[in-house]
């Protein structure tokens, strides 16, 4: 964690970002969350200073949180969370309300986006029958994470720029910030505001995973998956499952990186 904010122009936004525990793993820190580091270093290289908090393995989390908050000035907070994260997203998000209700709280990451696909998809089966209930009553009975994804101001949908749709949102509680065509114009994941080594090495120093006696981590080198399993839900989100867009031109290319791109990460990695 970095123990100062990683400060861009300063003209805008001090941003507390936020990856919750996963206790329901036996060993939380595997593999690092690259979703939340490619949104670190994107709102980092548009000026905005950050903050990220990785609360795995953190019993006292929400007091964690309220300590940071208390003694900086955030404009926003922003949590992400796969559905088993979401426990306790939800139970940071309610106590910085308690503490601190002004602070504006957003929700993404893989959660809150396939939430935010089924939403949509709801929104247009009910419009088509009218049982004299809203679309928002009808929305809770048939899921009530629907109201508890509500309890925080924004929920975002996408990759990297959901984060600025939600801070522009302006009252707009649930936002979609699209996806990423051109992916090697993205930065790198901002894995130095992470303890990078925990990842790789036990306590002891061992590798926790092994590639010819190296330890190892992990990079994305493509968005979006090509296949349409009928079991999962990823078809539903452009997120996970576009993997090819149109250009100007007209022309199919890949949501890929570039060999160049993924040799330099390698490089780095």
């Amino acid at each position: 964690m970095s123990e100062e904010f990683y400060r861009g122009n300063g003209k805008n936004h001090n941003l507390l970002l936020i990856n919750p525990p996963s206790g329901f793993l036996m060993d939380e820190r595997v593999f690092l969350p690259l979703g939340i580091a490619g949104i670190a270093s994107t709102v980092i290289e548009r000026g905005h200073n950050v903050k990220l908090l990785d609360l795995t393995s953190d019993q006292n989390y929400e007091k964690i949180v309220l300590d940071e908050i208390g003694n900086n000035n955030y404009s926003a907070i922003g949590i992400t969370g796969t559905s088993p994260q979401f426990y306790y997203a939800y139970r940071i998000n309610g106590a910085i309300k308690k503490q601190y209700p002004n602070i504006k709280t957003i929700i993404g990451g893989s959660h809150a986006s396939m939430f935010s696909a089924l939403r949509k998809q709801l929104i247009q089966r009910f419009s088509s029958k009218d049982n004299g209930k809203s679309i928002e009553e009808r929305l809770y009975e048939e899921d009530p994470n629907f109201s508890r994804l509500e309890e925080f101001d924004v929920i975002a949908e996408g990759e990297e720029n959901s984060i600025f749709v939600a801070l522009g949102s302006n009252g707009n509680k649930w936002v979609d910030g699209g996806i990423i065509h051109d992916v090697d114009s993205m930065p790198m994941p901002a894995r130095n505001l992470f303890d990078f080594k925990s990842y790789l090495l036990d306590p002891q120093g061992t590798p926790k995973f092994k590639i010819k006696g190296k330890a190892s981590g992990s990079i994305i080198s493509q968005r979006g998956c090509p296949y349409g399993c009928e079991f999962c839900c990823g078809r539903d989100s452009d997120m996970y499952h576009t993997v090819k867009f149109k250009d100007s031109d007209g022309k199919s290319k890949w949501r890929t990186h570039s060999k160049e791109r993924i040799l330099k990460e390698l490089d780095y990695m």
